[in-house]
């Protein structure tokens, strides 16, 4: 067979971090810049809507934080990724913690969000 070419040994890519760690700055600025045209955007098409539209659509609005539990279960998901042996283990603690999430959220958080099994279908 032989050596390879000498060049191949120079192909060792990058290591993986080293993307998270030299471009960090230029991902902040470009998602930065993205959310302040967003929010500008939002902001002058909602004042382009009349009073009465306005007022419609923010009268009952309040910030709430409901089914923080979820976030036991997004763990779930976000650990099963790691699991590869037994075979369809990965894939049963997912379909678990989406049946247990959708359990113990409250119907009002469901309904809120318009929640529906229609993409599934």
């Amino acid at each position: 067979m032989g050596d390879p070419p000498l060049f191949l040994g120079y192909l060792k890519g990058v290591p993986f971090w080293w993307v998270a760690k030299q471009c960090w700055p230029m991902w902040l600025t470009g998602v930065g810049l993205l959310l302040a045209a967003f929010y500008l955007l939002d902001s002058a098409n909602f004042l382009r809507a009349p009073r009465a539209v306005r007022t419609s659509e923010t009268a009952h609005e309040q910030w709430r934080f409901q089914g923080l539990g979820n976030l036991f279960f997004l763990g779930v998901v976000l650990g099963a990724v790691l699991v590869n042996h037994p075979p369809f283990l990965r894939e049963a603690l997912m379909v678990a913690a989406a049946f247990g999430s959708y359990l113990t959220t409250a119907k009002p958080v469901h309904e809120a969000n318009d929640f529906n099994f229609a993409p599934i279908k």
